[in-house]
């Protein structure tokens, strides 16, 4: 059958409306997807959404069981560790690399997004919250000018995403938005060695309180009468 680009943008749209879904909780981790209930809330055939599966199982954000069927994987320590050791190195490199390649003008048009950035923060908007302070990274780090590297940092914050609502959600907001300056003025230095300490730092306070919250979120309910 010859593929249309009207087929490949359907399958485009539903890839990202479920791959938004599931990292904003609205389906929930452990949860089963069913392609008949997907195509209908999307209004599409089932084969868009099937496709829109197997991509997202290429990313991680689902798992296709055998003969059980399709669903979002459970938040687990495990995860949760891999991909903060992963993102920990990485980003550390790709911040000191933007503090010794960052231009003037660069610097200005990340400055002016800080009050914007605040505002996010604390406006009661988590999600958008999350999504510029993530955008605003990369766009830190593109300066690096290893483009092979920001995309291995953007792979690794999506599959982040999941535990970085659940860690927002749970802690003082303007420790975190404290971070986004602190890379800011690092770079605004040409320090690397602050660049990267401030992105490692980052990375080890935001996994400490993701780790705290999940060993509590997973542990085994009490038994009755104890």
């Amino acid at each position: 059958m010859k593929v249309t680009e009207a087929h490949r943008t359907t399958v485009s749209v539903v890839h990202g409306e479920i791959r938004g879904r599931i990292l904003t909780g609205e389906i929930a981790p452990g949860a089963w997807l069913r392609q008949e209930d997907l195509a209908a809330s999307l209004s599409v055939s089932r084969m868009p959404v099937r496709e829109a599966l197997a991509l997202l199982a290429v990313e991680g954000l689902v798992e296709m069981l055998p003969h059980r069927g399709c669903r979002v994987p459970a938040l687990s320590i495990d995860e949760l560790e891999e991909v903060y050791a992963a993102r920990m190195g990485l980003e550390a490199l790709a911040a000191r690399y933007a503090s010794l390649r960052i231009s003037a003008d660069a610097l200005e048009a990340l400055r002016l997004r800080l009050p914007e950035l605040a505002a996010l923060c604390l406006g009661g908007d988590p999600q958008r919250y999350l999504s510029e302070d993530a955008q605003f990274m990369l766009d830190c780090y593109v300066y690096a000018d290893r483009p092979r590297l920001v995309r291995e940092v953007a792979s690794l914050r999506e599959k982040a995403g999941r535990y970085l609502r659940l860690v927002f959600e749970g802690v003082d907001h303007r420790l975190w938005l404290d971070y986004s300056y602190q890379l800011f003025q690092a770079l605004a230095a040409h320090d690397p060695v602050a660049a990267e300490s401030v992105a490692q730092e980052a990375m080890r306070w935001t996994l400490a309180q993701a780790r705290l919250m999940l060993e509590d979120r997973l542990a085994p309910e009490p038994l009755a009468g104890k």
